[in-house]
């Protein structure tokens, strides 16, 4: 019976096929090249410091999705002589720098503002300090400002200049939606000094104690909520053409998976660098953090 029906569903193809009829049932489209229409700019997050270029999160999203095809990551290319990565300032030139026909961007994703606090510095700062001491309170030999200032200072010029950063953007990719991206907790949330790398793994060790910690960890809050007041600002104000800007908030799916955590670590430990590679990407995200970042991109709409 089974192969009496098989045969006369062949017959039945055969003869549309010969009348020319449309066939019925589920049939391949064509694919549609998609014209380059999607631009990253920002820090070495969205660069992928410490990964391989196809696992930064714009390539995971580009390779994604059949409606984006990344014309350009341009983060992460512009460094201070000092060792600062690129800051507000930084991306805004980027932005220009973009050679291909800007009209016909639609998708814009970044991430910014933790270099103009000075985040890797903070950090470089707090390691290793005797338990006594918090790093909030060092006086910096250069400004003869506390860290605690630095930090006030920092957030206070990146609520001003990173939604006039968002509105020229705005202006000179008229047709784009902009994404941007906010930053993770580094260390956990346990109460208790947190032990980042062991002289047992070949590397020096590295400790932090739990209030230096606990002070990193409400630094990098304050700088998530700067930034989100910042695409809040650039929504309200009549610049930028009214286009549209998300802020991506990465910091929930990160949670558990940083320094001293519980669950496996989303971040670079200097016992991951390989031989020949720079000890700048310890605490970047590494491939499950990038594909945290991609997660959280694609499900604001980067897709």
């Amino acid at each position: 019976m089974k192969l009496r029906l098989v045969g006369v569903a062949a017959t039945a193809l055969a003869l549309t096929m010969t009348l020319g009829l449309p066939a019925t049932g589920a049939q391949a489209k064509p694919v549609v090249p998609v014209a380059p229409n999607y631009l990253a700019v920002g820090d070495s997050i969205t660069q992928g410091l410490g990964v391989t270029t196809a696992q930064s999160y714009p390539s995971l999203l580009d390779a994604r999705s059949r409606h984006l095809k990344l014309a350009a990551n341009l983060a992460g290319e512009d460094v201070t002589p000092n060792g600062v990565g690129p800051t507000v300032t930084d991306v805004g030139a980027q932005l220009s720098s973009f050679t291909g026909d800007k009209a016909k961007i639609s998708r814009i994703s970044l991430t910014v503002g933790a270099n103009d606090v000075g985040w890797a510095q903070l950090l470089l700062a707090c390691i290793n300090l005797p338990a006594q001491v918090k790093c909030a309170d060092i006086v910096d030999p250069t400004t003869h400002l506390t860290l605690q200032q630095l930090v006030d200072a920092g957030l206070v010029g990146l609520s001003a200049s990173l939604p006039a950063l968002l509105d020229g953007a705005g202006t000179m990719y008229p047709h784009a939606s902009i994404y941007v991206g906010s930053y993770y907790e580094l260390f956990g949330s346990k109460k208790k000094d947190c032990v980042v790398t062991r002289p047992s793994t070949g590397f020096a060790g590295y400790a932090i104690s739990r209030v230096n910690k606990a002070w990193y960890n409400t630094t990098t809050h304050r700088l998530n909520a700067t930034i989100k007041a910042a695409v809040k600002a650039a929504n309200a104000t009549p610049a930028g053409n009214g286009i549209a800007v998300r802020f991506v908030n990465v910091a929930p799916a990160f949670n558990g998976h940083g320094f001293c955590d519980s669950a496996r670590r989303w971040v670079i430990a200097p016992q991951d660098i390989t031989t020949g590679g720079t000890l700048d990407a310890v605490a970047h995200p590494n491939a499950k953090g990038q594909r945290a970042y991609a997660r959280m991109f694609w499900a604001k709409g980067v897709r």
